[in-house]
């Protein structure tokens, strides 16, 4: 994901990768400007805007079955 953003020149400050944990309260310290997630459920559960990457470990499932 980061490498993606600096070919589109938008240069991240800071990444956190929140493994497994809930997002929503973290979400809130943080106030991010963009939240980055695999799975749908983590999504939806603040006003952050917020993207879904359909790769990974967490959809491989949901591509086999497709």
């Amino acid at each position: 994901m980061i490498k993606t953003l600096k070919t589109w020149g938008i240069s991240v400050d800071s990444a956190f990768f929140l493994t497994g944990i809930e997002k929503r309260r973290v979400l809130e310290v943080l106030n991010p400007h963009l939240f980055f997630d695999d799975q749908r459920g983590h999504l939806n559960s603040t006003k952050i805007p917020q993207v879904h990457i359909p790769f990974g470990t967490a959809n491989q499932s949901a591509e086999q079955g497709a």
